[in-house]
């Protein structure tokens, strides 16, 4: 179960303690905190890419791309925003793979060179 992100403490600390990740399609900043239950989601989608119609469109399959992949996302805080290539929406099954991959790099540590 994916639960909304709605108290200002929570984006403080997504801000002070958060890491970034980018995939193809999404950007996550987050923290892992195993004392939740769920993770907490909330979603930037900016006006550039497209009207309200379209801005909405694309939290509902970020949505439904969490929620499929539920069991995969430990528990946290989480700000996920949509990159805006200007190239049409990825079908389902890209955003998908692109949710893993995104989630995986978040919970991998940063590697220091």
């Amino acid at each position: 179960m994916i639960e909304r992100c709605r108290h200002r403490s929570d984006f403080r600390r997504v801000d002070d303690e958060g890491r970034r990740r980018s995939g193809r399609y999404i950007w996550v900043r987050g923290v892992v905190d195993e004392s939740l239950r769920a993770p907490r989601v909330a979603f930037a989608i900016g006006r550039r890419n497209g009207n309200a119609v379209t801005r909405n469109r694309i939290r509902r399959r970020l949505r439904a791309a969490l929620s499929a992949r539920s069991a995969a996302i430990a528990p946290g805080i989480y700000l996920i925003g949509w990159r805006s290539s200007g190239s049409q929406e990825p079908d389902f099954p890209e955003l998908l793979e692109d949710v893993d991959q995104t989630f995986a790099a978040l919970s991998t540590p940063a590697r220091r060179g």
